[in-house]
């Protein structure tokens, strides 16, 4: 990011206590159905050999692939997956993510809140320390709750805890959706050129650059810092 970009954000005050950024993971930080995609490939080979990369723009997660969603044992597999904690250590890590996320540490504490479930806690946290990510707590789904429910229960956290969390960096449409109308925290849409809705604020950020000058922008709303006097 250049210099003039940095210079021209605003300055906490002395003592001031720096609000807390939620983070998604997966998609977001992580690659994680990239790297799904490609062992599923191995055990459940697709007619015309497409690779991990194309069947992500094509369906954006696994379970929408329709050999895949037809195959009890391609289901089974996945459900394997997001209860392995070694899969979870091996994740690649998104490009830009963990620099961004550093340069604004001065600025805000993070919280790293995710669908995951409890299994995978210890890996996760294991995977954001190996990566340096910044310190920060991590929330993890309850177990019993089912798939369909999560994107509803992750919205219902970052509404029960704005302001304690100003707003979320999430990349999935559906915890948007989930969202009611009268949410005040602020999310930063990771990799997507447009917002779902606009009686909240969401702002689209296709990059991790985006993401960083975005919440830049939104320092002076999002810090409470007055600049009316510059």
């Amino acid at each position: 990011m250049a210099e003039t970009e940095l210079s021209n954000t605003p300055t906490p005050k002395r003592g001031f206590c720096a609000p807390t950024l939620a983070v998604d993971l997966d998609e977001t930080v992580a690659w994680t159905v990239g790297h799904w995609m490609a062992q599923l490939l191995k055990e459940f080979p697709i007619e015309g050999s497409p690779s991990a990369e194309q069947l992500v723009r094509e369906h954006r997660f696994a379970q929408n692939v329709p050999d895949w969603r037809a195959n009890p044992e391609a289901q089974k597999r996945m459900q394997e997956f997001r209860c392995c904690p070694d899969l979870h250590r091996e994740l690649p890590i998104i490009p830009g993510s963990v620099e961004a996320l550093q340069r604004l540490e001065s600025l805000f504490s993070f919280e790293y809140l995710t669908m995951r479930n409890e299994l995978v806690l210890e890996a996760t946290k294991d995977w954001l320390a190996l990566h340096k990510f910044p310190a920060g707590d991590v929330t993890v789904c309850p177990s019993e709750t089912p798939l369909v429910e999560k994107t509803s229960w992750k919205a219902r956290v970052l509404e029960l805890r704005y302001p304690d969390l100003v707003g979320i960096i999430e990349d999935h449409p559906d915890v948007i959706q989930s969202l009611p109308g009268n949410y005040k925290g602020t999310v930063f849409f990771y990799s997507h050129t447009e917002s779902p809705r606009s009686d909240i604020r969401v702002i689209p950020c296709p990059t991790w650059v985006h993401v960083e000058q975005n919440i830049r922008q939104e320092l002076p709303r999002l810090l409470g810092i007055d600049r009316s006097a510059d």
